[in-house]
């Protein structure tokens, strides 16, 4: 209870600067899931050294991280369907598209190793680098205003649902606004 206590302090005063409508729900979630996440990234078995930092980040493997990047891609995809683009599933362009549709089609994979091994650190540590290789991704990429954008714009919808399917099995919430 003190753990959880004293990562939702932490996590009460960077959900207040964020764009949720409802900071404190946003707070508890960001706590839980930087608490489970940490946890269930690592192998049964290993030893947990639990980094409040670490877990709380935005910038890397954590869940927050995950939750981020999920936010993210939903924003993306509203943001396309108010400029008029509508999703739509097209071949990969790039070698960094590419890269983020092959990650994509290893999820069933990553959730039957879970399932058959009971270790659901499989899924977490897919779910952490499918929000590292996203964000990397969108970093160089426009989807709204681009030529590609309607398949850009699916490409990221996917992300989205598989990143909110993957928090889902670990038994964390995947905010849509942070």
């Amino acid at each position: 209870e003190l753990l959880l206590n004293d990562i939702s302090l932490v996590a009460h005063e960077r959900a207040a600067e964020s764009r949720a409508e409802n900071s404190g729900q946003l707070a508890d979630q960001i706590a839980v899931a930087a608490i489970k996440y940490q946890i269930l990234k690592q192998a049964a078995g290993k030893d947990i050294i639990f980094d409040q930092e670490r877990a709380l980040s935005l910038d890397c493997d954590s869940g927050p991280y995950v939750q981020y990047a999920h936010a993210r891609a939903r924003s993306v995809v509203a943001a396309a369907k108010e400029a008029g683009v509508e999703p739509e599933v097209g071949a990969p362009e790039t070698d960094e598209e590419r890269l983020v549709a092959r990650l994509l089609m290893q999820f069933p994979d990553a959730v039957a190793r879970a399932q058959a091994e009971y270790a659901p650190h499989h899924v977490a540590q897919y779910a952490g680098e499918l929000a590292a290789l996203y964000n990397r991704w969108y970093a160089h990429e426009r989807v709204v205003g681009d030529p590609a954008a309607a398949r850009r714009a699916a490409l990221t919808q996917a992300v989205a649902i598989t990143l909110k399917k993957a928090l889902w099995l670990l038994g964390i919430r995947a905010p849509e606004k942070m």
